[in-house]
């Protein structure tokens, strides 16, 4: 890949307490190419797949069973559409290359007074793609083992013969459309866009005397043709999901009956090439493959930041830095269902609002050469001088908990929350009635176990979350000096977590599991201390 970028700036003394920087960045990021040109180039929608006849055929050949709620789809709906297609020496690009990314930036400084300045500005950058969209199908093939091609009911595949199909030999481009059937395959789109942001700040700095600076800052971002999750757009159309809150075992029962196969020997090495399948399997849009798996690029994301830090600089042995932040993450990237077209806007897995920093280093003004008995030497100045500390202290919120996807909960999803603390991980850090039929707490209860449903229950809340991160690292050092030629022999040690709190893990969020709401593992290490020593001379 080829990476080119254009940049010009210049800064403007409008006045002698007002400067202006105006700057623009053009950049593009070729694609990327394969140098034996092994790689997929996008996925053909609109051909006929040469299976496309025969499946049609074995349709008409056999006889669907089904007598359920669910009908098995008519046999012209196997007139198998699409298939994976490969670069070439004509076409060497995995994809096109985004040449639009005009980046302007402006940046303005204003001196109020000589002890304030007001610092504001806005900009745009490009999220680089980097080696993006290797995807060798056809060229690297893994052939799995299937015992049964009807859930469990006869097995084709034991120890003995578990690859009753054969051994599946890398094809590389040379079946065509024919490459991967039977098996779910992701392709990267040939028309792609680099993900943008805007960034904008305004900052307002303060200097008390000669070493206390405050600083006030709102800190904005806006992202927009983002990457986005992994869509499957093979998934079972919505009219054959169930929409009950409860686990819809009609629903289920129907879409896991056994039918005949029309893609049969058409798949080799793949579970779609038994002479069976499910009527799940028939009814997905592209029912040769398993899945088709892709990505999106109009995702989007907000920032809202207010930061505020307090810093004394070293001075007399002594340098504090205070900061907090309080910020909000929101993005909509993701799809609730594989089945929706349009992103859910949520709160970020990885939204932190609070964050809390407190360091420093004091060099406590007592032995040889500091404030007090700077004169000292032997055991006195041994045993008092030459102490130093530093230390660093964080508090951050827990991030959000992301539930499964096949959450049952009965309750208002708003007033969900969680309480982790010591007391709580044993026994549980959420009320968890809500989340079984009637209240009853039962793990075994298989209404709770969801499937072949439409998702209406969040996959994130604002206030379920992750134990909040309190943590403090402390270093003490002592210098012991020798003579007059500033030998010296520095012993440090440092104590990791020093306060021995514990960071617990997420809580089990599987009401399947007799862990439900209990927490069972710890994310941080215990008090670590670390000592060390070197001489200088």
């Amino acid at each position: 890949m080829r990476y080119n970028a254009f940049f010009v700036q210049d800064n403007w003394s409008v006045k002698p307490k007002l400067t202006v920087n105006l700057g623009l960045r053009y950049e593009v990021e070729g694609p990327v190419t394969e140098r034996f040109n092994q790689n997929t180039l996008g996925f053909n929608f609109t051909d006929t797949n040469p299976i496309a006849a025969q499946a049609v055929a074995n349709c008409e050949a056999d006889s669907f069973v089904a007598g359920g709620v669910i009908e098995p789809p008519a046999c012209s709906h196997f007139d198998a559409r699409g298939g994976v297609t490969f670069t070439s020496a004509q076409h060497r690009n995995i994809y096109n290359a985004d040449a639009d990314n005009f980046e302007p930036r402006i940046g303005v400084a204003y001196e109020l007074n000589s002890k304030t300045v007001i610092r504001g500005g806005w900009g745009m950058f490009m999220v680089p793609h980097n080696f993006w969209g290797l995807n060798e199908p056809g060229f690297t093939q893994n052939t799995d083992v299937h015992e049964s091609n009807n859930n469990g009911l006869t097995f084709v595949g034991n120890l003995a013969n578990p690859f009753p199909s054969g051994i599946v030999a890398p094809s590389g481009s040379s079946l065509g459309l024919r490459t991967s059937l039977g098996e779910s395959v992701t392709y990267y789109p040939v028309n792609q866009q680099n993900g943008m942001t805007q960034e904008w700040q305004l900052d307002v700095q303060h200097q008390f005397g000669g070493n206390l600076l405050v600083d006030a800052a709102y800190v904005g971002n806006h992202g927009y043709d983002l990457l986005a999750a992994t869509s499957n757009l093979d998934a079972l159309p919505l009219q054959y999901l169930s929409t009950q809150p409860t686990r819809n075992n009609t629903v289920i029962n129907d879409l896991s009956t056994t039918e005949p196969n029309p893609f049969h020997n058409l798949a080799p090495g793949s579970s779609l090439n038994g002479s069976d399948t499910t009527l799940r399997q028939l009814l997905l849009p592209y029912p040769q493959y398993t899945g088709i798996n892709s990505f999106r690029f109009d995702g989007t994301s907000d920032y809202d930041a207010l930061e505020l830090t307090v810093r004394k600089r070293f001075s007399r042995g002594l340098s504090l830095l205070a900061d907090y932040t309080w910020s909000k993450l929101m993005e909509n990237d993701i799809l609730l269902n594989p089945e929706d077209t349009h992103f859910t806007r949520s709160v970020s897995p990885l939204d932190q609002p609070q964050r809390f920093v407190f360091s420093g280093i004091w060099q406590i003004p007592v032995g040889r050469g500091r404030r007090f008995g700077k004169n000292w030497h032997g055991p006195i100045d041994a045993i008092l001088g030459g102490w130093q500390g530093q230390w660093i202290y964080s508090v951050d919120s827990g991030l959000p908990l992301v539930f499964p996807n096949d959450t049952y909960y009965a309750g208002n999803p708003a007033l969900l929350g969680t309480n982790i603390k010591g007391s709580t991980v044993s026994t549980g850090t959420f009320p968890i009635t809500g989340f079984y039929p009637g209240g009853v707490v039962n793990p075994n209860n298989p209404a709770i176990e969801l499937s072949d449903h439409y998702r209406t229950f969040p996959y994130i809340l604002p206030n379920f979350r992750e134990e909040a991160v309190n943590n403090a690292d402390i270093e003490v050092q002592k210098s012991f000096y020798f003579g007059e030629s500033g030998r010296s022999l520095e012993i440090k040690a440092d104590f990791q977590n020093a306060f021995n709190h514990p960071l617990f893990g997420p809580p089990n969020l599987s009401p399947t599991s007799g862990s439900f709401s209990r927490v069972t593992s710890q994310v941080n290490f215990p008090r670590n201390i670390q000592l060390g020593a070197w001489l200088n001379f």
